[in-house]
């Protein structure tokens, strides 16, 4: 999206989900479906492989800390208990960057889901470890991508703090 932000500054969260499973399939030989049935509603990226899922994924738009809340309670009722790896992929368009990664970073840990391990892989993707609120000893992976998308006026993004947010 950096490289060829005229593709994507327009682009609805749809839009970036259908580009993302585009990559997937490329890798997983189509096995990446968008909007899939699993759980209790319908998740914006599911990666199956012969029958168990690999991972569950959801994209959501940054507003503020709250919704990555929200994004994250919402990716849950989308795992059953034999979905162990989860990605949730954060798009942000609206907000200095290096704000919403600083707020995932220190934000995931305060979620009620959340056991260990809040690491950060590079500039913008963290790892961790999260439990089940039905079955506290079944833990889930969780990925989660910040990515950076165009906008009109890349200058007028927010520089909100974490605590505002």
């Amino acid at each position: 999206m950096e490289r060829s932000p005229s593709a994507f500054v327009k682009a609805t969260e749809e839009t970036i989900r259908d580009h993302i499973l585009v990559q997937l399939n490329g890798h997983f030989e189509g096995n990446a479906m968008g909007e899939v049935f699993n759980a209790s509603g319908k998740t914006d990226i599911l990666v199956r492989e012969n029958d168990p899922n690999l991972f569950i994924g959801e994209c959501k738009f940054w507003k503020a800390k709250k919704s990555l809340d929200d994004a994250l309670d919402q990716l849950m009722t989308y795992l059953t208990w034999r979905d162990a790896k989860a990605l949730l992929v954060i798009l942000n368009r609206t907000t200095q960057m290096s704000t919403v990664v600083s707020s995932v970073e220190t934000e995931i840990p305060n979620h009620s889901a959340y056991v260990r391990g809040m690491k950060r892989i590079d500039d913008s993707s963290f790892v961790c470890v999260l439990k089940r609120s039905d079955d506290p000893d079944r833990e889930i992976q969780l990925r989660i991508l910040v990515m950076d998308v165009p906008s009109t006026s890349p200058t007028k993004r927010s520089k909100e703090s974490p605590e505002a947010a």
